[in-house]
């Protein structure tokens, strides 16, 4: 629960940016102690609502362009030859005997030849691999593991908070714009777009950090599996 706070807090707090920007300055705050636990309840709620807005999108993004936005098959890019971040040559099978030894399975490698139809097969029977490699280092080093996912978690969570609060923010500008009204006597609709692009910013920066703990979670699987695996 904890790794979505961060998530919850930006959305609660563009919320209430948003909810300031169109009401004016004149609204007056809670401040009895009910209103602060309903605050506290607010960002938890939120903070799963944006796990769950991150699932939308990568379903999303998948099912209009068949792109993986999470970089949710990070394992790929340790075992194709064409990747950037390719294995290298001795450690790739040494991984590959240590999967084969600890699951009974073999580590498909996409080779520079492969067509497209190759690829896709191996990449299909590669997420398998990497299913049956994930549930063996989450039993063999539990609490590692988990903290990888629970971080990868709440990485995604936080993308889709900031990817949603530039979406109000900047909706924000555009209604100013459109229906001619200062918001908030105090904003101008100048400082709200430059609100916009940095919160848009922040989003790209949470997504790159979203995919980097991906691959890092690919690639402690696979170590895990090799360290761990019979006669090691």
């Amino acid at each position: 629960m904890t790794s979505t706070l961060p998530a919850g807090a930006v959305l609660f707090s563009s919320g209430a940016f948003v909810f300031y920007a169109l009401r004016g300055p004149s609204i007056d705050l809670p401040r009895s102690p009910l209103a602060l636990l309903v605050a506290v309840v607010a960002i938890v709620a939120l903070g799963h609502a944006a796990r769950l807005a991150a699932l939308a999108i990568a379903w999303g993004v998948d099912q209009l362009w068949a792109g993986d936005i999470f970089n949710d098959g990070a394992v790929r890019d340790f075992v194709d030859e064409l990747g950037p971040r390719k294995l290298g040559p001795e450690l790739a099978a040494r991984v590959a005997g240590s999967v084969k030894a600890a699951l009974g399975v073999d580590l498909p490698s996409m080779g520079r030849a492969d067509d497209e139809a190759t690829r896709d097969r191996k990449a299909r029977t590669l997420d398998e691999v990497f299913t049956l490699a994930r549930a063996r280092a989450a039993a063999t080093a539990p609490e590692h593991v988990l903290a990888l996912e629970q971080s990868l978690q709440g990485a995604r969570a936080l993308f889709a908070a900031l990817f949603l609060s530039t979406v109000l923010v900047l909706g924000t500008a555009v209604h100013d714009l459109f229906f001619a009204q200062r918001v908030a006597h105090a904003f101008s609709s100048f400082s709200i777009v430059v609100l916009g692009v940095l919160v848009a910013f922040a989003t790209l920066a949470a997504l790159g950090q979203t995919r980097l703990v991906a691959r890092r979670l690919a690639l402690d699987v696979l170590l895990i599996v090799d360290l761990r695996a019979p006669g090691k």
